[in-house]
């Protein structure tokens, strides 16, 4: 247990979370939160939609988040809530549910419906790493190369990890008599599949390249761990956790995702290519649009480091 464990003693009762939510909460999502506010915010909401469906968080189904967001419109409509405020608990537990999943914890996000509420608020990025972490990090994970490449595909080109564990060599493409290196991306838009080709930026190239020569020629994936098989999602989260120890920082693979696109905003990327590129909703960008001074300051520092 770390020292933020005590947070849940001291807060809203919490009849329905089970020991293992609480110790993946306290230990590690805790760990995307760099104040005792920002936690205690977030173990409220959390614990307020267990209390209401009268579940533990895991076993929560879409018609739980359904029944809940109905119940958040009728609070809204009555004047006891605000959507600013109905919008940020929604955002809090699709995020919250996006991690566990990436952590298989859970099978589905019971929140993967899009948004239905609207905010003039901006959030804040305050929980992000600093780019100085990322360079401590790119340092610390360079003795594991697969590891070292995943950081890279999330913090250069905003992979969320379940593409990156599922990354075959066969989406490595070029076009015809042009040397830049694609990925080709199959992603879900609405009901429908669409392709993307995402331009593979030259720094990445060669660690891609010595990974997928470090592998046989008939293994299709690029990424394989050390029993020759592709990494689960857990697995290179715990991968990335463990090589951090002692570090005195703890990044996950959302937060690099995160500022990934924060660095596109900040370099004036069009709101519209940078969805595209993610595989997000251009809606879903506008909240990342207040960059923080400090990041800023950080950016004019390290946005044009080589990765080498």
């Amino acid at each position: 247990m770390n020292k933020n464990n005590n947070i849940s003693e001291n807060l809203i009762p919490h009849p329905y979370l089970t020991t293992t939510e609480l110790d993946f909460i306290e230990n590690n999502y805790f760990n995307l939160r760099r104040s005792d506010a920002s936690r205690k915010n977030m173990f409220y909401l959390l614990s307020t939609f267990s209390n209401y469906t009268k579940k533990p968080l895991f076993d929560a189904l879409p018609q739980d988040a359904d029944s809940y967001i109905n119940h958040l419109k009728k609070q809204l409509q009555n004047g006891t809530f605000k959507e600013n405020y109905c919008c940020c608990v929604f955002l809090e537990l699709r995020k919250f549910y996006e991690y566990a999943e990436d952590w298989e914890c859970i099978d589905q996000n019971p929140f993967q419906a899009a948004n239905p509420f609207q905010t003039n608020e901006k959030l804040l990025a305050a929980d992000l790493p600093s780019l100085q972490d990322v360079d401590t990090l790119l340092s610390i994970c360079a003795g594991e190369p697969m590891l070292y490449l995943s950081v890279l595909l999330a913090f250069r080109m905003a992979l969320p990890i379940s593409e990156i564990v599922s990354l075959k060599k066969e989406q490595v493409c070029s076009e015809h008599g042009s040397q830049d290196i694609y990925l080709r991306m199959e992603r879900q838009a609405g009901k429908k599949e669409k392709t993307s080709f995402l331009l593979i930026p030259k720094d990445i190239l060669l660690p891609l390249k010595q990974t997928i020569l470090s592998t046989e020629e008939s293994y299709p994936y690029i990424l394989r761990n050390k029993h020759g098989r592709p990494y689960a999602k857990r697995s290179l989260q715990n991968l990335l956790a463990t090589t951090l120890e002692g570090s005195g920082i703890s990044i996950h693979f959302s937060a690099l995702r995160s500022l990934c696109l924060f660095l596109m905003l900040i370099e004036k990327v069009p709101v519209g290519q940078i969805a595209d590129y993610a595989g997000v909703e251009g809606r879903w960008l506008t909240l990342y649009d207040h960059i923080p001074e400090k990041l800023r300051l950080d950016a004019s520092k390290y946005v044009h480091l080589r990765i080498v």
